[in-house]
This record gives C-alpha cells, structure tokens and sequence, in this order.
C-alpha cells in the first residue's frame, strides 16, 4: 500500500471535487506512473506549454520541451531562481527556442509549484518536481486534469507570475 501524507490527499480531493463539479476528466498518477503520463501530455501539444516549476532538470522531459518547440508549439518555462540545479539546463532550453525566465522571489522563500498547462484546456499539478529523482524514485502524486475553465483560471495566473517574472537570473544583476 502506498502511503500518501493527509495534505497530499486533501489537495486530491478538493481538486477532483473542483473538477467534479465543473465536469473536468481527472487522471491520478502515483511513482512511476508519472513519466510516462506527463511525457504523453507535453507530447500531445499542438499550440502552448505552459510551465511553472521549482526544479526542472530532467534530460527526457527537457528534450520533449526542446522537441515541442520545435515543431511549433510555444513553451514557456517559469523556474525558482535558488534552485541553482535549473542553471544547468536553461541555456540549452533557450538554444531550442524556449522562453525561460526566473521567478521573482529571493531566499529563503521559494517558488514552490509544479503546474503544467497544455493548450490552455488540460493541466498537470503534483507533488513532483520534473528531475530524475522526482520521476523515477520519490514518492510522488500527479494529477492530470482536461477541464478548460480550471485551465483557463491556472493560466491567468501563470500569465500574471510570467508578467513579473526576471528574463535574467538574479545573480546576473
């Protein structure tokens, strides 16, 4: 049996009751069910991926990124400036064409999301960042939510945190 802490759970079930009542088709994904579930969903992408993510140091969800871009979609990344393991793939994200910028907090406080929105009609949310560790060996939870209202809600603020977002890391200033 796979232990889940009472928040996490909570979190679940205010989202599927959101959900539920707006009629959204929710997916819920536990450990190692999560790569392949999220490489399908940024994978599926036809216009934007939206993303907003305390760690993002992957090598297979950046290449998807880097590929999405690439055939035309506009993916845009929002990281936690104190992660310092996010500076080593940023210049190869830019190089791809993806718009990365820096979240707009100093220590000790954090940017602390993982939220991902594909298309403006279905989102990921979760507890796991998008590094190896959080997708191959944590004990983590995703939901993968198709609901545009919600979606649209989460891009409003993802489009308000991109407005104050820095282009630049803040030890270049």
């Amino acid at each position: 049996m796979r232990y889940v802490t009472q928040a996490a759970m909570l979190v679940v079930s205010s989202l599927l009751f959101i959900c539920s009542a707006s009629a959204g088709e929710v997916h819920v994904y536990t450990d190692q069910e999560i790569r392949p579930a999220l490489l399908e969903l940024l994978n599926q992408a036809e216009k934007t991926i939206d993303v907003e993510m305390y760690v993002l140091t992957d090598a297979e969800v950046i290449a998807v990124l880097e590929r999405a871009e690439t055939r035309g979609v506009e993916v845009r990344v929002i990281l936690d400036p104190n992660q310092s393991s996010n500076l080593r793939y940023v210049e190869r994200l830019k190089a791809h064409g993806v718009e990365v910028k820096w979240f707009p907090i100093t220590k000790p406080a954090q940017m602390h999301r993982k939220l991902a929105i594909v298309d403006g009609v279905q989102f990921f949310a979760g507890s796991v960042n998008w590094s190896y560790n959080g997708l191959a060996k944590n004990e983590e939870l995703m939901l993968i939510v198709k609901d545009s209202e919600i979606a649209r809600k989460l891009d409003e603020i993802f489009s308000e945190d991109w407005y104050q977002s820095w282009l630049g890391h803040y030890a270049e200033y």
